[in-house]
């Protein structure tokens, strides 16, 4: 998965550039004949007349010319009267989808955070994911779940500022990395042998305080964009050559690592629990 991502609205070239598969005419050729088609451009038309554009934009690898014009894209609307919250969140809409009959329209709330460009994905918690079948919908039910995801932004960002309260124990956080660890790698052989420790490890000045936001922040990039160095290790503990995390290019596992590390902050916000 190729994510491209700009500061201002993407332009149509561009989309169709990275994610072809949102203007596609047609459903996949081998779908149901119960299949219906629900195009991606036709939404994407009908938030731009409510001013929520697209800002970014990837899709999944395919094998054949044919699966990349109908495969899962990803993009991520803003709407273009909402300030910046808290001094570095955007709200965003997130939509998941295909036109292979193998994912439905699927509306999340996204949250956009300036300092790092890094694209955040509330759980379910905070709002159940909106689904849209692909049947044939009417302009006004894409609208109506747009702007019902946006209506929860106020809830996550009131939960985004609890986090920034609480300021955590250098156990908490070796703690809350490890359980993080299990998030991204729920196989104990799949697991890299790094230290937990580089987890924790900010890329920029800004993220260096102890608060729960800013390590979950931490934690969801480094996670996520990969880049951690680490040696394999032989059957007999030596090692043997020096590797490195992959970052996280599916986007159903990217939308869903996100929502459970949200899931798990949340968690020590109660002072009373210890991981």
């Amino acid at each position: 998965m190729k994510f491209f991502r700009a500061n201002r609205p993407l332009t149509i070239n561009e989309m169709i550039k990275f994610a072809p598969a949102a203007f596609a005419e047609k459903a996949a050729s081998d779908v149901s004949k119960n299949y219906s088609f629900l195009s991606t451009k036709s939404l994407i038309e009908t938030l731009e007349k409510k001013n929520i554009l697209p800002f970014a934009v990837a899709q999944i690898k395919s094998r054949s010319d044919e699966a990349k014009e109908t495969a899962k894209h990803l993009i991520r609307f803003r709407h273009t009267d909402y300030k910046v919250e808290l001094g570095e969140i955007v709200p965003e809409i997130v939509l998941e989808t295909s036109h292979d009959a193998k994912s439905s329209f699927k509306f999340s709330l996204g949250l956009f955070r300036l300092v790092c460009e890094n694209g955040l994905v509330a759980p379910c918690s905070i709002l159940d994911t909106i689904r849209i079948k692909h049947v044939k919908a009417e302009d006004v039910d894409v609208i109506d779940a747009a702007y019902e995801v946006l209506e929860n932004r106020e809830t996550a960002i009131e939960n985004i500022l609890e986090m920034k309260k609480k300021v955590l124990t250098i156990n908490d956080r070796l703690n809350f990395a490890n359980e993080a660890v299990n998030l991204r790698w729920d196989k104990e052989n799949e697991r890299p042998e790094f230290e937990i420790e580089k987890l924790l490890k900010p890329r920029r000045k800004i993220d260096a305080e102890l608060d729960l936001w800013t390590t979950f922040n931490v934690l969801q990039e480094n996670l996520v964009r990969g880049g951690l160095s680490f040696y394999k290790l032989n059957d007999l503990g030596y090692p043997i050559a020096r590797q490195s995390t992959r970052a996280v290019n599916s986007i159903s596992k990217n939308l869903e690592l996100n929502k459970n590390l949200w899931t798990l902050a949340n968690k020590f916000l109660d002072s009373r629990l210890t991981l």
